[in-house]
């Protein structure tokens, strides 16, 4: 903590010094700025643009995945909803002598035994089966926006995550090139000092680039 409050003054006090870098016979130059597709890039991995991340989490995530199947769930809600009732056939009989099979004559079936067979059919009224249908293309169209919000929120989550990953690799690299300006800028203090002279700016400088390494080291973290 003691180091990083003394960073933003020994920063300050070292910009001071282009003439030093200016009078000695290696000029110091700093690298170029990586493109910003590639600062979240590993050495040797393929490029990951923000369309392809987006597209990669529609595709394999698995509470999206597992919500749009709610939506053939409804659909098939809405072919059920929509059937019409079947007939029923009823048949029954009465006192037929399975314990008794001696009594089993066609003059008992004719006198005692009775038979029974009907069919029935449920006729809705009131446009039933339409209001079901009705009912149930409205929760379809329910679970469509419920869908589509979800794959809104991941768009988004995803798309700030790949930004945050950006910014946090921009920061990186501009603090590892303030870094290797810094250890220019030692190196020459080191041969001023070496040549001869004592000033006090050895040590400012020197405080300085420790100061850009504690940048580079909670960039890192």
């Amino acid at each position: 903590m003691r180091l990083q409050r003394w960073c933003i003054p020994f920063l300050l006090s070292a910009s001071l010094f282009p003439a030093v870098a200016a009078a000695q016979s290696i000029p110091a130059q700093s690298a170029p700025a990586p493109p910003a597709q590639a600062l979240a890039q590993k050495p040797g991995a393929s490029i990951l643009s923000l369309d392809d991340a987006i597209r990669l989490a529609l595709e394999h995530n698995h509470s999206l995945l597992a919500a749009r199947t709610t939506i053939q769930q409804s659909q098939a809600e809405e072919v059920t909803a929509n059937l019409r009732p079947d007939p029923v056939l009823l048949g029954d009989t009465q006192f037929l002598p399975i314990f008794q099979p001696s009594q089993f004559s066609s003059d008992y079936i004719d006198n005692t035994a009775q038979f029974d067979l009907g069919v029935s059919y449920l006729f809705e009224r009131g446009k039933k089966r339409q209001h079901r249908l009705q009912a149930a293309k409205d929760v379809t169209a329910e679970t469509l926006s419920q869908v589509a919000d979800t794959e809104r929120s991941l768009t988004f989550n995803v798309a700030s995550e790949y930004i945050n990953v950006e910014l946090a690799e921009s920061t990186l690299a501009l603090a590892q090139q303030d870094l290797a300006s810094f250890q220019n800028t030692v190196d020459i203090a080191e041969a001023r000092y070496k040549a001869g002279d004592t000033s006090e700016d050895s040590a400012m400088i020197g405080i300085a680039f420790r100061c850009a390494s504690a940048r580079i080291v909670s960039a890192n973290s």
